[in-house]
């Protein structure tokens, strides 16, 4: 895994983008995110390699509200693999109470998956994450998640709900679930067969892991195989608050050919 560098109850944001491939570079941008100042703002990007082959070249950058860079940092990343930039709050001239951000993507090449996060420097529990792309529409084939991170005391819970037609009954829905380390490596797996209105989950809790980094990097998916398609979801229990503490849809690439 190529990683680089260095926000807590929550309420999540989701933006979405479509499937593109770009003549220049993708210049994504997240938009204005507040930041307080005892977080830190974290740019993930997962280099798929199936739609465009090849590794990806991502610079992450942060910018203030009036434009001026605060920092900027280019990652090369092989297919698979995912990486992240950090920027502190004080490294974004936040000392007290809260500012804004704009946390910018920007892909020279290849096809990868982009997420935001807002955690607390101090217990690295999450705030907000959010994932290029989201949308809550049901869906076939493989469907991704960027990368997210989990804590000691949380667990990450990989949902699919397979819809129900009009007036009941439909097709079921064959869906497996997977998580994924930063390197590629299967953690977790499970498959499930759910009938049409109905749901099914498979969580990850730390300890499973297998890395005992105080914040570790996981990347879920699902797959939905032949029948109906699914809606898939990810949340983040802090398992102590018995609250969820984070939940978002899958992410869309963006990027563009070599």
């Amino acid at each position: 895994m190529t990683i680089t560098r260095t926000i807590t109850a929550v309420r999540l944001i989701t933006l979405g983008l479509s499937l593109a491939a770009f003549a220049g570079a993708a210049d994504v941008h997240f938009g204005p995110t507040s930041l307080a100042s005892t977080e830190t703002a974290r740019l993930n990007a997962y280099c798929d390699g199936s739609v465009v082959p090849g590794p990806c070249q991502v610079k992450f950058e942060f910018f203030a509200v009036d434009g001026s860079v605060l920092l900027a940092e280019t990652i090369s990343l092989a297919p698979g693999t995912a990486g992240f930039v950090d920027l502190p709050a004080a490294k974004a001239g936040i000392g007290r109470g809260r500012g804004t951000i704009d946390p910018c993507w920007d892909i020279a090449f290849g096809g990868a998956l982009a997420s935001l996060e807002i955690f607390d420097s101090a217990t690295m529990q999450t705030r907000v994450l959010i994932n290029w792309g989201d949308r809550s529409m049901p869906r076939s084939g493989d469907v991704d998640f960027a990368p997210a991170a989990i804590t000691r005391g949380d667990t990450a819970s990989l949902g699919a709900y397979c819809p129900a037609a009009d007036g009941g009954g439909g097709d079921a829905c064959r869906v497996v679930f997977e998580f994924h380390d930063a390197a590629g490596r299967t953690v977790k797996q499970s498959s499930a067969l759910i009938v049409p209105g109905a749901s099914a989950s498979l969580n990850l809790d730390w300890g499973e892991s297998g890395d005992v980094s105080r914040r570790v990097t996981v990347r879920p998916c699902i797959k939905v195989g032949d029948g109906g398609p699914a809606v898939a979801t990810l949340t983040i229990v802090h398992v102590s608050q018995e609250l969820p503490a984070v939940q978002t849809y899958p992410a869309t690439l963006v990027g563009q050919q070599r």
